[in-house]
């Protein structure tokens, strides 16, 4: 296995996928020599590599950029596995290209990028964008911004620009995290055959990376109730985590939390012995790339 080279990565140079460094496995043997692809790289890469591993991490983005799409299944021919985080896209495009090569994956969390300061200077930590017309965010970021809060956020927030390590020390300082695992449902054909069983939903099922995240800073998990429940792929509740269901019973749950702080950091610490013995980049070498 040997990794592509990073000029090809195109997301932000903060965004949590440059910080996996999956270059530390390279020295392991595997079955087959295959070049690892991270997700949200530039896809010119296919002019220049072959036997392709790729991690797309995150579908069903993929629906709303089909250009993007479009372009991985020109260059399937050349892609050995595409390993995917959610289930509904990969049914889906199984059945549609009759191929099997697109398997599932979970979310991993490089232990290298765990905090040692764990002091806790803010009551609610909120990471990621917050569009002005998505009243899902925007309103229940309003809640958050109610208490000594912590924002990171490119574009709303106290800690706007913070950088990738920034974030992850400002999550570690604070004692709640308030975190979703969706997509704010929107009217578009092929959501609606992928998630047809769900097509009454609000919301549209996205494993979010930023909720290992929380469980590696010792941050307790608020998390956002939606019915497909991707959360419990990784976290048990009220053993790892606890739902709120609406803007009025985050409040709630935040309140009783800061005034029984010591009776809840059980579910931080569980949350956290559950990543580091499930979810990080080690056990995801180990379960999905060292024997390929």
């Amino acid at each position: 296995m040997k990794c592509i080279d990073k000029k090809y990565h195109a997301l932000h140079a903060e965004d949590t996928s440059q910080f996996y460094n999956f270059e530390k496995f390279e020295n392991i043997p595997t079955p087959t020599d295959y070049n690892l692809v991270s997700c949200g790289s530039n896809l010119e890469l296919f002019n220049h590599y072959d036997d392709v591993v790729y991690m797309h991490f995150e579908e069903p983005n993929c629906f709303w950029v089909p250009a993007q799409e479009k372009r991985i299944k020109d260059n399937y021919h050349k892609i050995k596995k595409l390993l995917s985080t959610c289930p509904y896209s990969i049914e889906y495009y199984n059945n549609l290209y009759n191929d099997d090569r697109r398997v599932y994956c979970h979310l991993p969390f490089n232990v290298d990028n765990i905090p040692t300061d764990f002091t806790k200077k803010y009551d609610v930590f909120f990471s990621g964008h917050v569009f002005p017309d998505n009243n899902f965010i925007s309103g229940y970021v309003k809640i958050i911004e109610k208490f000594n809060h912590c924002i990171v956020s490119f574009n709303h927030g106290n800690f706007t620009g913070a950088s990738y390590k920034q974030k992850i020390q400002l999550n570690a300082n604070s004692k709640i995290s308030v975190v979703h695992n969706c997509l704010f449902n929107q009217t578009n054909i092929q959501f609606e055959k992928v998630f047809k069983n769900i097509k009454d939903s609000r919301f549209i099922p996205q494993p979010k990376g930023r909720t290992l995240e929380a469980a590696a800073c010792k941050s307790i998990m608020l998390c956002h109730f939606e019915e497909f429940r991707c959360v419990e792929w990784y976290f048990e509740p009220d053993k790892d985590f606890i739902y709120w269901y609406n803007t009025d019973d985050l409040e709630e749950k935040i309140h009783e939390i800061l005034n029984n702080y010591e009776k809840y950091t059980y579910l931080a610490d569980n949350a956290f012995y559950k990543l580091i013995n499930n979810w990080t980049t080690h056990h995801f070498f180990e379960k999905y790339l060292k024997n390929l």
